[in-house]
């Protein structure tokens, strides 16, 4: 066999490899859901597929070197396969839609806590007064408050310590202070006659 045919072979051989490796690359970025379409689009082309006019001849070695200066042309030419990567954002938002449906069911446990009146449940309120997530913390000092026992107090007082912005570090506190101001009566004065 002639050198240049040698050397064509090879091209076919070291072509048919490269785009293998690229579509196994696109299937693993794409969960494998269009490496078959993938395969479809970039593999080389066949005496089935019709995608290449060859020699009149029936000689495989003129076929080969027709497939060779195809592939040749392909890269010469710059064509590069391109290939979807996986979207940041849309994992960003993924993540996104999962911590919100995460803050709404605290939410909604801390509003439970809230509408029970029950003071023996303050402790559950504790651990979500220190939540990095400020919407949970505002839920869980509202929740202390609406709970109306003196005891909370302290608990805002404490937790008011390890809040970071001065504004909602005053607020706790103001609350902390309402709660130990001495509980009203509403029954009626008797006015003298």
């Amino acid at each position: 066999m002639p050198e240049a045919d040698q050397n064509s072979g090879r091209f076919v051989l070291l072509c048919g490899a490269a785009v293998s490796l690229l579509v196994a690359i696109a299937g693993y970025f794409t969960g494998g859901e269009s490496a078959s379409t993938l395969s479809a689009a970039t593999s080389p082309p066949t005496l089935e597929s019709g995608n290449i006019e060859l020699p009149a001849s029936n000689n495989a070695g003129e076929k080969i070197a027709a497939s060779a200066s195809l592939h040749r042309e392909k890269y010469e030419s710059g064509a590069t396969a391109s290939f979807a990567e996986p979207s940041v954002s849309g994992l960003e938002e993924q993540a996104s839609q999962r911590d919100q449906r995460a803050v709404s069911k605290i939410v909604e446990t801390l509003r439970e806590v809230a509408a029970s009146y029950d003071p023996k449940r303050l402790s559950e309120l504790d651990t979500h007064l220190y939540s990095s997530n400020p919407v949970i913390r505002a839920e869980a000092v509202d929740a202390v408050l609406n709970l109306g026992d003196a005891s909370g107090a302290e608990m805002l007082r404490r937790a008011s310590r390890s809040m970071l912005d001065p504004k909602e570090e005053l607020e706790t506190l103001g609350k902390a202070a309402f709660l130990r101001l001495p509980s009203g009566s509403l029954k009626a004065a008797s006015v003298p006659k």
